[in-house]
């Protein structure tokens, strides 16, 4: 289901500090297509 909202009117809000995605039961960071490590980031709308 899509909804229609309009986002150009939204803003975030960075509450934290970035932490890194680690791979599950390892402390190896996760990484995407291009090897770039991935990055979590708390927000709110």
């Amino acid at each position: 289901m899509k909804l229609p909202i309009d986002q150009t009117k939204i803003t975030a809000l960075i509450t934290g500090d970035s932490q890194p995605v680690l791979v599950y039961g390892t402390n190896e960071p996760r990484l995407d297509k291009q090897g770039r490590p991935l990055l979590r980031i708390p927000v709110l709308p």
